[in-house]
């Protein structure tokens, strides 16, 4: 990326180059010609310097060793043209408009939940999964626990939970505050708690 901003006339300001940069590399000879970032100074000042002290040609030497020019470097357009052997239109390529960013969406299928019983409610709190460890630690009489479903992608959440997949007891069958703890998708619920018939 930095060779690419050097063919293009940009000041640089460059970090130390990594142990792993091979000496005598178009890279190397970059580090040499470009401003280096010094770590214990202002980093306004030092990109303020890098723009005003840029001179046009700077970084030449390097970039006539990496990137070729005309008539070297064609257009990809033309190139492929030739290949096809096909005349090249007189008219400028299409400029395509990128689609609106819309960030994709990803379904929760782990939560972790708190759960605090009081009398007569069960208060209920969720949070994804894959947020646990900014949700601080359950406290006054709160108690926690992993849950996830069986279209949990990470395995390490879908082995490490609590409570997973399994069978669903018929709905004529569930009671009281199991019946509200499966249907509810609110982050924060208080349900009626109901004492389980005797036996169960």
């Amino acid at each position: 990326m930095s060779l690419l901003a050097a063919g293009a006339g940009v000041p640089l300001l460059l970090a130390p180059l990594a142990p792993e940069v091979v000496a005598g590399t178009p890279m190397t000879t970059l580090s040499h010609l470009a401003q280096q970032l010094d770590v214990r100074q202002p980093l306004a000042d030092q990109v303020e310097t890098a723009i005003s002290s840029y001179q046009p040609g700077r970084y030449d030497t390097v970039v006539r060793k990496t990137f070729a020019e005309a008539p070297q470097a064609r257009p990809l357009r033309s190139v492929l043209y030739e290949l096809i052997g096909l005349s090249e239109p007189d008219e400028p390529p299409p400029l395509r408009a990128w689609p609106p960013p819309i960030p994709d969406r990803v379904a929760v299928h782990s939560f972790v939940v708190h759960s605090r019983l009081r009398p007569g409610v069960v208060e209920v709190r969720k949070f994804p999964a894959a947020v646990r460890r900014h949700v601080a630690a359950p406290t006054d009489a709160w108690i926690g626990h992993l849950s996830a479903a069986d279209q949990e992608w990470d395995l390490r959440t879908l082995q490490g939970a609590e409570v997973g997949p399994g069978r669903r007891r018929p709905r004529n069958q569930r009671r009281g505050a199991g019946r509200g703890l499966a249907s509810t998708n609110s982050p924060a619920a208080s349900l009626p708690a109901q004492a389980p018939p005797a036996g169960v």
